[in-house]
């Protein structure tokens, strides 16, 4: 299933379809942020806090980019906003 069938069935609220999602990115994002955060320990929270977007706003994706841009760009938001706040 590609990942545009796979964003348009999150938005509809498939919980297999977002299960899977996670699951195809949660290694790439916990190494990508591995190198931008100085304490790794909240990598899992960061990932989570992502997806929590990603579940949250599936639908008001516009495919200007790749899902994965945009996953990732959300994920760096939700990091730079950890460190912000001191958090990490």
């Amino acid at each position: 299933m590609s990942e545009e069938h796979l964003l348009n069935s999150i938005a509809r609220g498939d919980r297999r379809a977002f299960e899977e999602l996670y699951r195809r990115y949660y290694r790439r994002l916990i190494g990508y942020l591995a190198r931008r955060l100085p304490s790794f320990h909240s990598a899992d929270e960061i990932v989570d806090n992502t997806f929590m977007v990603v579940w949250q706003h599936a639908g008001e994706f516009r495919y200007h980019s790749q899902v994965s841009t945009w996953i990732f760009g959300i994920a760096y938001r939700v990091a730079l906003k950890w460190r912000l706040k001191g958090s990490v």
